[in-house]
Parts: structure tokens; sequence; C-alpha cells
């Protein structure tokens, strides 16, 4: 899934809307980056390799991990709650769904997180963004259904 230049501007909108601000983030990491967070089932599924340093590095399987990273190194900079929105490609292996001619190694992710508060209303206000993304983006979209990306 591609996601085209009018859907991400709509998409953007919709969570500057609600106060979240757009993060970049790489798309290589430290591979243990990712293997902390989810350990086994993760490391089977990322493509990694050895920079020309020697330091284990992968193309990003996901954002949660680089995002948390990225609020720690500057959480003196940042007021709380924090609220990031983020989309981008991802790579995975996935080899007990792929078919074939489909590319299954790199999928479009988009999300958000509120960080720093704990209460109803954040879960609440989630809730609500998430249900505005479908409509904005139903006529943009082909999403899988009954089977894992």
């Amino acid at each position: 899934m591609v996601i085209n230049k009018a859907l991400d501007h709509k998409l953007s909108e919709l969570f500057s809307s609600f106060g979240y601000r757009h993060i970049n983030l790489p798309v290589l990491g430290p591979t243990e980056l990712f293997l902390r967070k989810s350990g086994g089932e993760m490391a089977a599924q990322i493509y990694d390799f050895a920079d020309a340093s020697g330091n284990q590095i992968c193309l990003r399987p996901e954002f949660t991990a680089p995002i948390m990273r990225h609020y720690l190194d500057h959480a003196t900079e940042e007021s709380l709650p924090v609220r990031w929105h983020y989309g981008g490609p991802v790579f995975r292996h996935n080899l007990r769904n792929s078919t074939a001619g489909e590319n299954r190694g790199q999928f479009t992710q988009i999300g958000a997180e509120l960080i720093g508060t704990d209460t109803v209303l954040a879960d609440a206000e989630l809730l609500i963004l998430a249900t505005r993304i479908l409509p904005v983006s139903y006529t943009h979209l082909t999403l899988p259904t009954n089977r894992e990306v």
C-alpha cells in the first residue's frame, strides 16, 4: 500500500487538528533497538545487516521503538503530553503469507502516539482520532482482510 500525496496531506491535516506534530524518523536503525522491544519473532522478520563499521543495523520494521527512543533522547525538550504522528515505509519479511508476485517486504504504516498521560481521556482521544481516519482514507486505501499484513 502506498500513500499518495493527497491522502498524506489529508491525514496530516487530521492529525494536526488534534494537536499531533509530524515526526520524521530514520529508515535505518540499530537492530538491537527493535529486538529489545519484540524479541525472537521480530528477529525472523527484519532485514538486518552490518554497516561499514560492523554495527548491526536494519531497515525499520515498525515505528514504536524509534519514536520512544526519540522521546527519551529529547525528553527534556518536550512538555507532556507529547502528541506525534508518523507515516512511511516499514520493512519485514513475511514469508508465511507471501504469494508469488507480491511484494510483502515493504508496506506503509501510519499512526499517532500520545505520550505522557494515562487518563481515560487520552484513550478516548485516540479512539476518536481512529474513527476519523477511516472516512478520510477509505477511498484511497486497499486494506487487507482475513490475513496478516
